[in-house]
Order: C-alpha cells, then structure tokens, then sequence
C-alpha cells in the first residue's frame, strides 16, 4: 500500500473548546478557531501523533454549558497535518548532541536517541575533538553537531503526549554534503 512507510498524514479530528463567558460577542466563531489553533498545533496525541497545523475547520458545534461555571465548551471537528513514525521507518534526521553513550537527534519534532551500541563498531568516540564526535579510524565517517544522518526505527514507544523514539544509525551526511555508507548494527540480539 502506498502509506505504508508514510508519517505525514492529513486526518479528520475533534476536540474541545472551553471559553470563558468574556469571548461570547459577535467574533465567536473567530475567538473558538484562534483558541482551537493554540490548543492542539504543537501538541503531541498518542492516538494520531504530533500535530504539525490546522488545515480546515469542518464544523464547530453548539456550545454546552458547564453547570456552576459558566463556561461553554464547543466541540469542534477539523482536519489536520500530523507527523507519526512508525517501527522500521528510516528517516533523515540532524543531530543536536553527540557524547559517550550516543547521539541525541531531531526529526522534525520528534528527538530521538541512538545508542552507541546502535552506531557502526568501527566508530569510536573522540571527546578531544572539537566539537565531539564519533569516528571511523582513517576519519573517512564522522558523526558531529549538526550533521544530517539517515536512522531507522527498531521500535516507537509512544504515550498521551509524546513519543520516544530509539534509533539506529544507517548512514550520514557531514557539513559538505558528503555521503559515507554505515554498517548497521543490530540494536538487540
């Protein structure tokens, strides 16, 4: 199936507004799509993943008032822009740290960790290098700050409000946009 290695994906939700009696004036409508938009992009769901933006607004329905609060809760269906990786998906991602026990990496809002047991034996670790890294020994590979490097997903533990991804290392990209071909270790026997 052509999704199959997807993690953009543009789906149909809902959620719920609660406003304060102060928004209730001719901008409604406005004032439930603005706190819908601060609401739920940037956030992160188990269910469906990060949502990335708010596409379309389909129906925001009519409004239930809470008892002994005043407040008006409106459910709102939208559709949306979410990111979700999936087991065994290879991604591009940039590092943002690397130290002794691995590299710490971003793809897209998700950060993910490699362990140095997931990074191809014949690199080491170099602490005396500026900025840190992990190197072959003739230095033909190298993994540093900022570079870009090609991971896979051996497995995606996600929760209500966010994901931990472990990764392993499968190839790179340095500063100069140089590619250099990585063994991949298995992350478990």
């Amino acid at each position: 199936m052509f999704l199959r290695f997807a993690m953009f994906f543009h789906l149909s939700m809902e959620h719920e507004v609660c406003l304060h009696p102060k928004y209730f004036g001719a901008n409604l409508n406005e004032t439930i799509k603005m706190k819908l938009f601060a609401e739920v992009e940037g956030t992160c769901t188990g269910k469906f993943g990060f949502v990335i933006a708010v596409t379309t607004i389909d129906t925001i329905g009519h409004g239930l008032i809470q008892p002994g609060r005043g407040f008006v809760i409106y459910p709102v269906k939208y559709k949306a822009i979410v990111f979700r990786p999936f087991k065994g998906q290879v991604v591009d991602a940039v590092v943002n740290q690397v130290n002794k026990v691995g590299i710490f990496c971003d793809i897209g809002p998700l950060s993910c960790f490699i362990s140095r047991h997931c990074i191809p034996p014949d690199m080491e670790f170099d602490p005396n290098s500026n900025p840190p890294c992990y190197k072959t020994e003739d230095e033909t590979s190298i993994i540093k700050q900022d570079d870009e490097i090609r991971v896979s997903f051996p497995f995606c533990q996600d929760c209500p409000t966010h994901f931990c991804g472990n990764a392993a290392a499968l190839s790179l990209t340095t500063g100069q946009r140089r590619r250099a071909r990585l063994r991949r270790r298995p992350p478990y026997p």
